[in-house]
């Protein structure tokens, strides 16, 4: 049953999935009715904010809800079976609503004392009714209070890292995280990793505000001397960013307050970006094909706009990029 579907046309959003899908959807799926019947009276009233959940119904009565892979295949063996256990069962929902705060609460700095008091009584509990977790995983407290503490560190360690603050913090905060980190943790591979997605985030920011300059500079009222040393900044900043790459290319391209495009600068800029990309965006492909063409490339934005073509699984937008690739090929005709 698709529930909270957003946007305009949702039965085709709804039918390209499903067929995106193929046979791991090889059920029936319905649509939720105009006035949210199925979200308000299912989802809202059982307190279920995530999708997907799965409702198990017995003669009428809900007798299981949760995520179809946390324990929905267990209870459809027992209730098969006529060994399901419906007080039971609730005790252990109850149970890990319980489980869920004390991970927030474990996150939150709780204090120790009480954090402590609870983890022994959620593990009686665990014995009590033969397991609260989901696939039948044993309740483990010092586990679970580890992997909240180092979520926290890691949350805060990477918040320093992303706002650029003092190396010295930074130095403090991820010796804090690697202290709490669960034993066989590669840290120095999750540094690496948050130091390069701050990099990019924050290569993607200078490049939106020089980009901006550049536009005023090659506007009506620019100054070609500023966008040739703006133009070369925007170079040297090795943008890793597709996305970003992109969106730059496109607005010299195409923003109609450029009045000085500097077509060198978006095809090298649309290169990076497919590249990046490993050629596998639509959208992106048909940037670099768009500015070959004006270089007067024809052959090779052909070529590119047949990829992006390949590469659309939009049908709207495969048939605009379809008319722009007609377009380039008329202009090759007519040249030859």
């Amino acid at each position: 049953m698709d529930v909270f579907e957003r946007g305009t046309d949702k039965d085709t959003a709804v039918a390209k999935f499903v067929e995106k899908m193929g046979d791991k959807m090889d059920y029936h799926v319905a649509m939720d009715t105009e006035d949210t019947f199925m979200a308000d009276n299912w989802m809202k009233a059982a307190d279920q904010n995530g999708i997907p959940a799965a409702f198990l119904v017995q003669q009428g009565k809900i007798v299981w809800i949760g995520h179809p892979m946390g324990g929905l295949e267990q209870a459809l063996e027992e209730v098969t079976a006529g060994k399901f256990d419906l007080e039971k069962a609730k005790k252990r929902s109850a149970a890990m609503n319980r489980v869920e705060a004390f991970y927030r609460k474990a996150m939150q700095g709780g204090d120790e004392a009480e954090l402590q008091k609870e983890a022994k009584e959620l593990e009686a509990l665990d014995q009590e009714l033969g397991g609260i977790m989901p696939g039948g995983k044993r309740f483990d407290a010092a586990e679970i209070l580890q992997s909240a503490k180092f979520s926290a560190a890691m949350q805060a360690y990477q918040k320093a890292v992303f706002a650029g603050e003092d190396a010295a913090q930074i130095e403090k905060l991820e010796a804090a995280a690697r202290a709490v980190a669960p034993k066989g943790t590669d840290f120095d591979a999750i540094k690496k990793q948050v130091e390069q997605a701050a990099s990019a985030s924050k290569g993607s920011q200078q490049a939106g505000q020089l980009f901006q300059q550049y536009s005023a500079a090659v506007g009506q009222d620019g100054d070609k001397e500023k966008a040739a040393g703006l133009a070369k900044q925007l170079r040297e900043l090795k943008i890793k960013d597709p996305q970003t790459l992109n969106q730059i290319a496109w607005g010299i391209l195409t923003d109609e307050g450029i009045k000085q495009r500097d077509i060198p600068l978006a095809t090298e800029l649309a290169k990076a970006a497919v590249d990046a990309s490993q050629g596998k965006d639509a959208a992106i492909l048909d940037t670099y094909a768009t500015a070959l063409f004006a270089s007067g490339k024809t052959a090779d934005a052909i070529e590119y706009q047949k990829k992006a073509v390949a590469a659309c699984d939009n049908d709207d937008l495969k048939q605009d990029l379809q008319a722009t690739l007609k377009k380039y090929q008329d202009s090759a005709a007519k040249a030859n």
